[in-house]
């Protein structure tokens, strides 16, 4: 079987919110290396679009963070790319990043 790798992850994720989500969540933790909850901790308001299409994430806090300074992440354009997808999808504008999608069930 094919080696297992960020892009088939990715590429395997459709367009409905919650794959968009996914494949966002994916993206920007392979890009800065983050821990778990790294990741669910980030907010809209945490990052910064460069010029060129790539981003800046701001950590206000990590494990490794033990004097609560903060660290910045690079997040490639392609990143940027998906969290604008899903952002649009989820018409979120404000606070946690990565929220849970529910499903409607029709009656």
């Amino acid at each position: 079987p094919p080696a297992l790798t960020l892009r088939a992850l990715v590429d395997a994720c459709a367009d409905d919110p919650r794959e968009l989500r996914d494949a966002a969540l994916l993206s920007m933790a392979y890009d800065g290396g983050l821990r778990a909850s790294e990741v669910i901790a980030a907010c809209i308001e945490d990052i910064a679009a460069e010029p060129d299409g790539s981003g800046v994430l701001h950590l206000r806090r990590s494990k490794t963070d033990q004097a609560g300074e903060g660290a910045y992440v690079y997040l490639s354009a392609e990143t940027m790319e998906r969290i604008g997808r899903w952002l649009d999808a989820s018409t979120i504008t404000t606070g946690t990043l990565f929220r849970a999608v529910y499903r409607r069930v029709q009656e």
